[in-house]
């Protein structure tokens, strides 16, 4: 009597085959779609234009075996039905068993990813600091969730207390997670729920150190809040208070020292504007090259004014462009002058008549 094994070969092969059918307790009929196979020779077995493969297979006590009278000298015993699906329809069922893989690592994987959670963790040493949707294993014991935890917030697995609460029923969730053996899913910790990090021994300490903003909710919290009175606190040195105040007063003295620096700056690039003004004649010191005033103004990334002038004859070093754009008129290659204010002179300097040279 095979009855039991006959109906576990029908429930785990059910998507495989099309049809089944018990003849009786030992005997049973399949009827696989064999489409997509090779040989032939089995797939016309029962001469069917739909290419279904028909299969009468008797279970014996060590091997199966197949019965179809129209097999004529093909062999007929096997030692599992997996070696009858095998033979008679290679391609269909290593198709169904490549699926049926795939279909099982996806069912695995969907159940590990099941097996994680997305928590916000609060500490009470950062005020506005939220480490947002951290993924754990609801599985994993306290004592791992606590070295996961370190990673983020830097606080030692050993100096620290977690509480739980979901954010949007605070009064009736709030969960002290005190034994490290234990799992985030004993403990009943769900998707979305805050974990609060409460470091036992700070190494450094902040004057609120809830990181939401309603002071009622706070109250409803049971677990306990680092205290200290304002004058003990304002005598320690490390405080997180002194670390503000000198940030705040090196700040101060920067920019305190930045002005001074800028008005040095100022008083050392004044220049007679007036003196200085665009269009008034010039004259560049060395060679006594003239022309007309045409730019004054800072060229480079600092505080030295500089001078364009349009010279008289091309005797200068620009054509009145700076690092590829225009920065005044001129007449023309080498009728440009580029450089430092203190390197001309503005006056009355006409343009040279060549009546006054000597030797005419």
């Amino acid at each position: 009597m095979r009855t039991k094994e006959i109906k576990n070969i029908e429930k785990e092969f059910k998507e495989f085959y099309i049809n089944f059918m018990q003849i009786d307790s030992n005997t049973f009929c399949i009827n696989i779609n064999a489409n997509d196979d090779t040989k032939s020779e089995f797939i016309n077995i029962n001469e069917n234009t739909d290419h279904i493969l028909t299969l009468v297979i008797k279970l014996h006590s060590n091997c199966f075996e197949v019965i179809n009278k129209n097999l004529g000298e093909q062999t007929k015993f096997f030692e599992s039905i997996e070696q009858i699906f095998n033979f008679f329809c290679p391609i269909s069922f290593k198709k169904y068993i490549t699926k049926n893989i795939e279909s099982n690592s996806c069912f695995y994987f969907s159940n590990k990813m099941n097996d994680y959670i997305k928590v916000d963790l609060i500490h009470n040493l950062y005020k506005n600091k939220k480490w947002k949707e951290i993924k754990l294993n609801k599985f994993d014991t306290l004592s791992n969730i606590k070295k996961k935890i370190y990673g983020h917030t830097g606080t030692s697995a050993d100096n620290m207390n977690l509480y739980a609460y979901d954010e949007l029923n605070i009064e009736n969730t709030q969960i002290f997670l005190n034994n490290d053996k234990l799992t985030l899913n004993d403990y009943g910790v769900k998707d979305n729920y805050i974990i609060y990090i409460q470091e036992i021994n700070p190494t450094f300490h902040n004057d609120i150190i809830y990181n939401m903003d309603d002071e009622k909710n706070l109250e409803k919290l049971k677990h306990l809040k680092y205290q200290i009175n304002d004058e003990d606190y304002d005598k320690r040195q490390d405080s997180f208070r002194k670390f503000i105040q000198k940030i705040k007063q090196n700040q101060k003295n920067t920019l305190l020292k930045n002005q001074e620096e800028n008005i040095q700056n100022s008083n050392h690039n004044l220049y007679n504007q007036e003196l200085y003004k665009i269009g008034n004649r010039c004259r560049i010191i060395i060679g006594d090259r003239r022309g007309t005033l045409k730019f004054v103004g800072n060229l480079k990334n600092n505080d030295i004014i500089y001078v364009g002038v349009d010279l008289d004859e091309p005797l200068g070093n620009s054509d009145g462009f700076y690092q590829k754009k225009k920065l005044f008129e001129c007449k023309g290659d080498k009728y440009g002058y580029i450089g430092n204010i203190n390197s001309v002179e503005v006056g009355d300097f006409p343009p040279f008549d060549i009546m006054d040279f000597d030797e005419f």
